[in-house]
């Protein structure tokens, strides 16, 4: 049997907006960023003037410290189109412009992300922006969309179809939706592992999440493990680049618990990477629902409850900065050797680092011996992805920092 109710329905264009401006539906704090363009949010309009379907919004009752709240799991770029054309007005192109972050991993047999795509500029924006904008409940729309222009972060809606819509349309026609309602709202973990668990589910056929997107998702399951998996971009850590992407700490924090879990290399990731298994962010989910559990399993090693996240990563952080290792890594190779073995002495077998700073030269020798050989061998260099190959630069990075502790 269900745990959850869920209502079916349908409310005007009008009535929706009013729900956002009175922050009667919110978005949850994984949110992604509004995506869409003026052309996109163009074929919507006219789609509801053509009276088209257009797929229901779903709403989430959940309960956070003893509030409850509405979240907008789907519907976020739908409803963001909706408050746009009827204020009249767009963010401008630079207006909130962001990098979004791309990590510096590997997907199928490419070395790294290289299409582009994700790392272009998009606008850091949510409807969130204008919910601050209503004070004491005071509700007008000339005076928001005043405040957007005077802001000089957005621009006049110039397109003729958008321009001309009046307020009849917003009142006549209608968007659906489908409202999610635990029966038992006491249990908060179990209502955002459903919630995450859905979000990430309906977008996957949706505008592609980065990593980034879709693991925030999983991070709020348990904030605590954020900062560790993916550290401050203003954090030594945080600062390593892989070419121009940013390293996926997770991904080596995932790839050593497994190792650390079987004591070898051959079954790492089985099953995971390359044209016919599943991806590594698939791999890494799996991990991350394991760490937020806590649960005893056979796959990976699970941190005890004495382990400080925030600890431990001030700790790499200092370490690292006194190695004066790179900050840049030419490839997803370079990066691998280097890293995978400071990270399993220093995290999963907590050894004191004075012998790999002592002897830091050394060590930045052998790698680099190992990494030159690794690339004379063509195979390697094109598809570092490969199971074979990411398994031996696990274990013949490990087996270089050991010879030094």
């Amino acid at each position: 049997m269900s745990s959850y109710n869920i209502y079916y329905g349908e409310y005007t264009l009008k009535y929706w907006i009013n729900m956002i401006l009175n922050k009667e539906i919110i978005l949850p704090p994984y949110q992604r960023y509004f995506v869409w363009s003026q052309e996109k949010v163009e074929k919507l309009i006219a789609s509801l003037q053509e009276n088209q379907y257009i797929p229901p919004v779903v709403i989430g009752s959940y309960k956070d410290n003893e509030v409850e709240h509405n979240y907008v799991l789907d519907g976020q770029q739908r409803l963001s189109a909706i408050l746009l054309a009827w204020l009249g007005c767009f963010p401008k192109g630079k207006g909130f412009a962001e990098n979004i972050k791309v990590f510096g991993t590997y997907n199928d047999d490419k070395e790294y992300n290289d299409d582009g795509d994700e790392q272009e500029n998009i606008q850091a924006w949510k409807f969130t922006v204008i919910q601050d904008l209503i004070h004491n409940g005071k509700i007008k729309k000339d005076d928001i969309k005043e405040k957007l222009i005077n802001s000089n972060q957005y621009q006049t809606i110039s397109n003729k179809i958008l321009r001309d819509i009046n307020q009849d349309f917003f009142e006549s026609k209608r968007l659906g939706f489908s409202y999610v309602r635990p029966k038992d709202i006491s249990d908060s973990k179990a209502q955002k592992r459903y919630f995450s668990t859905m979000f990430r589910n309906i977008n996957i056929s949706a505008v592609d999440l980065t990593p980034v997107e879709s693991r925030s998702s999983l991070y709020w399951l348990d904030e605590g493990i954020q900062p560790f998996l993916q550290p401050d971009e203003k954090s030594v850590l945080g600062k390593i680049k892989i070419d121009t992407y940013d390293m996926d700490f997770a991904r080596y924090i995932a790839l050593l618990s497994e190792y650390k879990k079987q004591g070898e290399t051959k079954n790492i990731a089985k099953g995971f990477v390359g044209r016919k298994g599943k991806t590594i962010e698939q791999y890494i989910e799996e991990y991350i629902y394991y760490l937020v559990d806590k649960k005893e399993q056979n796959k990976f090693y699970i941190f005890g409850a004495a382990f400080n996240y925030s600890e431990e990563i001030k700790k790499l952080n200092i370490v690292y900065e006194k190695l004066n290792f790179p900050s840049k890594y030419i490839s997803i190779i370079d990066a691998d050797y280097y890293l995978f073995g400071l990270l399993y002495f220093l995290i999963f077998k907590n050894i004191d680092h004075t012998s790999i700073v002592n002897n830091r030269n050394n060590i930045t020798d052998m790698l680099e011996k190992t990494i030159f050989e690794s690339k004379k061998n063509k195979n390697h260099a094109k598809t570092p992805s490969a199971l074979k190959y990411l398994r031996s630069r696990i274990e013949s990075s490990i087996n270089i920092y050991r010879q030094f502790i």
